[in-house]
């Protein structure tokens, strides 16, 4: 059985919150355009309706990720698997280099970002793509500790 330790935990908590921050906000800002659009006059009923359920679409799925992020910190959810087969080893390993190289990546970008004028547009660009990589390392190291936990009840 294979515990990570704190740096993976932080990795895998700052990935999730790299992942779930854009959509929320945007979730949250387009909702916001429209309550804007019926104080400015429009009479579209639906707007309306369709604002609250994005607000709530952002707000629970931001409410869950942080109620994880929170149990992963404090050591409640362990991220444990069992090693002892090949493929779960690798698909562990994958899935964290992906996380790190994301995360680093990310947050140099945000320092290039502020500390070199005009470099936006070629940072948003890249942190973008590289916010996919963090993706794809979440659901494979994911993936990984599912199988672990799939061979451990068929051993059984």
């Amino acid at each position: 059985m294979h515990a990570p330790g704190k740096l993976t935990r932080a990795i895998y908590a700052l990935s999730l919150l790299i992942i779930v921050a854009p959509f929320c906000v945007s979730k949250f800002h387009y909702a916001l355009i429209l309550f804007k659009q019926m104080i400015g006059g429009n009479t579209n009923i639906i707007n309306p309706f369709i604002a609250l359920c994005d607000m709530l679409v952002s707000l629970v799925i931001a409410a869950i990720v942080l109620y994880r992020i929170y149990a992963i910190i404090r050591g409640r959810v362990t991220l444990a698997l069992n090693d002892e087969y090949p493929m779960v080893s690798f698909g562990y390993t994958i899935g964290l280099l992906f996380m790190y190289i994301g995360v680093i990546i990310v947050f140099s970008g945000i320092v290039i970002n502020f500390s070199v004028e005009g470099a936006t547009y070629l940072v948003r660009f890249i942190v973008r793509h590289f916010v996919f990589l963090i993706m794809a390392g979440v659901i494979v190291f994911e993936f990984a500790r599912l199988k672990s936990f799939e061979f451990n009840l068929v051993k059984e």
